[in-house]
């Protein structure tokens, strides 16, 4: 059951697909720091990944930039187009 709250925008209501609002996109910094610690862990299943997260976690809190889920690092080095 998808509860809708009276004070979301009329786009987040219509299809429920996207960003949450005030989600930042990857700095190319973030995507650079990203592919180097997948090309030394080359993770190949959970526990690969959130070993990345947990390095990736510690590099971007030290730059100041939000840490994110190991999950979603997983498909954004997957939806990258080389």
């Amino acid at each position: 059951m998808k509860l809708i709250l009276e004070w979301a925008p009329e786009a987040a209501r219509a299809k429920g697909k996207g960003k949450r609002a005030g989600t930042k996109n990857y700095t190319e910094k973030e995507f650079q720091e990203m592919f180097r610690l997948v090309e030394k862990e080359l993770p190949l299943d959970e526990r690969g990944w959130m070993r990345v997260h947990q390095k990736y976690a510690f590099w971007a809190t030290e730059q100041s930039l939000p840490v994110r889920q190991w999950c979603h690092l997983e498909s954004k080095f997957k939806k990258v187009r080389f």
